[in-house]
Formats: C-alpha cells, sequence, structure tokens
C-alpha cells in the first residue's frame, strides 16, 4: 500500500514537473524574443534519457537565425532534465537525437533565462568557442527526493503573474505580443518616417502579397486587421503609384487596435 501510494505520489509530481517545465522553457522564450532573436517554438515533454521520470524542452528558431549560427542543418536549445541547458546541432531538426556535437553551458539544471539568452547571445558570434562538448549531470535518479528536489528548482514557474492559462497558450500570446508590439510601434512612430525607394522585382511583390495574404487566412482575428490593411496598402501603392504617403490603412488599423495602456 506503502509503495503504490509513493507511486502515486511520484506521478502526480511528474505532472506538476512537466506542466512547470513548459513554464520555465516559456520563460526562456520570452526572454530571448525580448532580445529579438526570434523563437518560433517551444516543446516540453517527457523523454527517453538514461533514467526514469526524464523531460526535455526544446526552443527552434526561424531558419534565418538557424543560418547566422550554422551553415547549414537544424540547431536550437536543447533543455534536459539531467543536464540542464545546450545548443545543438544536428542534420534534420526531426532527428531522434539531438545529443551528438551538443555544446552544454553547465550552469546548473534550471539556470535563469537571463542566463541562457546570454549563452545564446554569446554564441551568436562563435559557436565552437562557447559552452562545453562534455555533458554535466546534474541528476541521476528518480527517487522521491530527487523529483522533489526538481520541482523545487522549478517552483518559479509560473509566474506569479500567470492566472492558470496552459503555457502553449501563454507562448503564442507571448508571440502576438512581441511582434504585434513592434508593427505598432513602427507604424504609429511619430519620428520621422521617410520613403524608402527599395529594389523590389515585380515577382518579388507578388509574393510578398500572397504571404501576407496566407497570413490573414492563418492567423487569429487580433493579427488579422493589421495584416489585411497593410496588404490593402501595398496592393493599392502598386496599382497607383504616387509619393508613396498615400494608402496608410494600416497605420489607422494600428491605432484603432493597439491595446490601450
Amino acid at each position: 500500500m506503502a509503495l503504490g501510494r509513493q507511486s502515486a505520489w511520484n506521478e502526480e509530481v511528474v505532472e506538476r514537473l512537466e506542466e512547470r517545465l513548459g513554464h520555465y522553457a516559456r520563460a526562456v522564450a520570452r526572454r530571448l524574443l525580448d532580445l529579438e532573436i526570434p523563437v518560433v517554438d517551444v516543446i516540453a515533454e517527457p523523454s527517453d534519457d538514461d533514467i526514469d521520470h526524464a523531460f526535455e524542452a526544446v526552443i527552434e528558431f526561424s531558419e534565418p537565425f538557424q543560418r547566422l549560427l550554422v551553415p547549414a542543418g537544424a540547431c536550437g536549445l536543447l533543455w534536459t532534465s539531467t543536464s540542464g541547458w545546450a545548443l545543438f546541432h544536428v542534420e534534420d531538426l526531426d532527428s531522434d537525437d539531438l545529443l551528438p556535437g551538443a555544446r552544454w553551458l553547465g550552469a546548473g539544471i534550471v539556470p535563469a533565462p537571463g542566463k541562457v539568452a546570454s549563452f545564446l547571445q554569446a554564441a551568436q558570434l562563435g559557436l565552437q568557442e562557447h559552452g562545453s562538448l562534455e555533458r554535466p549531470y546534474y541528476r541521476n535518479d528518480n527517487t522521491a527526493e530527487d523529483l522533489r528536489d526538481l520541482e523545487q528548482r522549478l517552483s518559479p514557474y509560473p509566474e506569479p503573474c500567470d492566472d492558470g492559462t496552459p503555457w502553449p497558450d501563454l507562448f503564442q500570446q507571448d508571440l502576438l505580443d512581441t511582434y504585434q508590439g513592434k508593427a505598432f510601434t513602427a507604424l504609429l512612430t511619430d519620428g520621422p518616417d521617410p520613403v524608402l525607394q527599395i529594389a523590389l522585382r515585380a515577382s518579388e511583390v507578388t509574393a510578398l502579397k500572397a504571404y501576407l495574404q496566407l497570413a490573414c487566412a492563418q492567423n487569429s482575428p487580433v493579427t488579422a486587421p493589421g495584416l489585411h490593411a497593410l496588404t490593402y496598402d501595398l496592393h493599392a501603392r502598386i496599382r497607383h503609384p504616387g509619393n508613396g504617403l498615400e494608402h496608410r490603412l494600416a497605420r489607422q488599423a494600428a491605432a484603432h487596435h493597439r491595446p490601450q495602456p
């Protein structure tokens, strides 16, 4: 009976750990977004590491940002519940094993999000010059005491301001706040806003319009108004070339939809 109660307790802890890991990985991703590092996805889930009750998290970046770090293949941030954070580089992101060649931060199992962000920023100056190929191990069993310790390390996540919303939804809101905020700030600037003469091929403009229209179709109603307006402005200026001061529907949409402070 005692063993059964212990097993049930462990399972409850495991569920809480998985949720808190998601919030922790999301906090790291949010810090990266604040530094204008283009995070595109966050994954947090149980893993098949070399001990039971193992977890992992992966933070994925945009393709152009990956090319700044490595010339080919896929790279991103990996967290394991035994070794903390590493920067991985593999031929294919769908690879079953992200560990070979990973460069480890070596700052403990749950370093502050800012510490992870600094590690990634330093790696942009030279991937092979930062981190260590030697994998550290901070956890090697799955006893109740070990699980309790890991849960304690992750206890600051979720943060007090979180209202119980699942962390994937919070991450999607982080993306929306980051990029829509940039768009609103740019469109509503009161400073100099010169008309730029940019060399674009007709095919590239057509492709840009198509991608904007796709974004309008796939994004939430929150983002769609601004995208629709920007698409309209682009199309109108192509059909009726002028001095670039006309067709400012996107600015009007930004003023209307921007959250009030």
